[in-house]
């Protein structure tokens, strides 16, 4: 009887040491797997990141707001001139209300980040005033054709005014943050592109070393010139490019624009 009882208390010492082996390979299975998808996940969280536009504003939040907000990855801004920019608004000649003159129309940038002007506008010449809150004029940028830019210039913190030396309808602001600083090297910008071309502009943009963070589509609020009225598309871009290079690269762009 003894001995049956012990051959009993073995077999369930068995089982249970069998049962325990089988919970401890299960558990560290699950720790195993865990760990697996949590260094997948893990990584593509990363590469999710890495590929984001850093950080740069929705271009639809541009185009419905006119203004574009920069992160410290940013060391550049290129503001582009609009087709028509210099009619008053009066006039019907707006192709974006929310950035009339200027795209942006509002730009807020980290200190210690370069401003230039780009132009968009066939025909006329143009030059940007930069004016502080005193009144007083800081910046007066050389005087650029259409394609052309401007040279460009690190503001301190602060807000400015933005206008055209000949056009002093065009209205504009550049606001330099005191409390976040550029620490990469971005240039970045926004154009606007008839919405049929968009596919064709973007792939010039890429072409040029540009790479495309968003586009919003909008509607024209012009009705009566055909080639700024219709669909049209915001384009926000950027580049690690120098931004004297990033400038003359994107002058043939601007050129191929079928704005006249």
């Amino acid at each position: 009887m003894n001995k049956i009882k012990h051959e009993i208390t073995s077999i369930n010492q068995t089982k249970q040491m069998s049962v325990f082996s089988l919970i401890t390979i299960i558990g560290m299975s699950f720790v195993f797997l865990t760990s697996i998808f949590g260094f997948t996940f893990g990584s593509q969280n990363v590469l999710a990141q890495n590929s984001a536009p850093n950080s740069l504003p929705d271009a639809k939040t541009v185009s419905d707001t006119g203004k574009m907000v920069l992160p410290s990855s940013v060391s550049g801004v290129i503001i582009a001139l609009p087709d028509e920019t210099h009619h008053l608004d009066s006039e019907g000649k707006i192709i974006n209300p929310a950035n009339p003159h200027y795209i942006p129309a509002n730009t807020v940038i980290p200190s210690g980040t370069a401003i230039a002007f780009a132009a968009g506008d066939p025909n006329h010449v143009h030059s940007e005033i930069a004016t502080d809150s005193s009144g007083k004029v800081v910046w007066t940028t050389t005087s650029f054709p259409h394609p052309g830019a401007t040279d460009s210039k690190v503001l301190p913190p602060g807000t400015y005014a933005i206008t055209d030396a000949k056009y002093p309808s065009m209205k504009g602001t550049v606001t330099v943050e005191s409390n976040v600083k550029s620490s990469g090297n971005l240039i970045a910008g926004a154009i606007f592109a008839p919405t049929p071309l968009v596919e064709s502009v973007k792939s010039q943009l890429q072409s040029a070393g540009f790479q495309i963070a968003s586009t919003a589509d909008f509607m024209s609020a012009v009705t009566n010139q055909p080639d700024i009225a219709g669909p049209q598309t915001l384009i926000v871009y950027s580049t690690t490019q120098p931004i004297d290079t990033a400038k003359t690269n994107l002058l043939p762009i601007f050129k191929s624009l079928p704005y006249k």
